[in-house]
């Protein structure tokens, strides 16, 4: 599936897909969708007022560490709704059994995304699942990225990390307090910070990558 028609289901229903869960709150939005032998998890960024700050934005900003399997930790805020999405999305896996899951997220919500994808490389091992993100903060802790051979365990699935040269976010946790990316970065032309941020701007930017 091309990366700009899953990241366009954020917010719409891509062809030959029924939407068959998810939910939009203060906290949360995400869309769960069902096609041809696969499922695809759509996540949505902030939607939170910023001043004065919603629970939407001090929970993406409490940066401590939590553990959310074995040796493996993440940004607590992202990890306690990250959690929340799983238990809802994984129902969905056990009822569909599908071939493919197509994993999608705009800025934290592709913090919940990286923590889901690596989650569910554990939990379902056969399954191939394929990642995106634009504009993603930093979710796992550094400890539970360095020294892990990514390419070895993805196999078939994959996992790409989009970001506009300029935009903040995906500086987000500050690397100092221990946080780290993974997957396969793809740098897209430079923006200015204050315009960078835009879920408009990542899907125009897609047009350009056909994967």
């Amino acid at each position: 599936m091309k990366h700009q028609d899953l990241f366009a289901s954020i917010y719409a229903t891509p062809d030959e897909y029924s939407r068959i869960g998810g939910q939009s709150t203060e906290t949360l939005d995400y869309r769960i969708y069902s096609g041809p032998d696969s499922l695809i998890l759509a996540c949505g960024g902030t939607i939170g007022r910023i001043w004065p700050p919603s629970r939407d934005w001090l929970i993406d900003f409490e940066f401590w560490k939590t553990q959310f399997r074995k040796g493996k930790y993440a940004e607590a805020g992202f990890m306690s709704e990250a959690t929340e999405i799983g238990h809802d999305f994984f129902q969905h896996v056990e009822a569909n059994s599908p071939k493919i899951v197509y994993l999608v997220g705009f800025s934290k919500g592709g913090a919940h995304v990286a923590i889901l994808f690596d989650l569910m490389m554990t939990i379902y091992p056969g399954l191939e699942i394929h990642g995106v993100t634009c504009g993603a903060p930093r979710a796992l802790a550094t400890e539970s990225v360095d020294g892990f051979d990514y390419h070895y365990w993805l196999g078939k699935s994959t996992f790409h990390r989009y970001f506009i040269i300029g935009d903040p976010v995906p500086h987000l946790p500050p690397a100092i307090f221990g946080y780290k990316h993974f997957g396969q970065e793809v740098r897209l032309p430079f923006m200015w910070p204050w315009k960078a941020h835009s879920y408009q701007n990542y899907l125009n930017d897609l047009r350009g990558f056909d994967r």
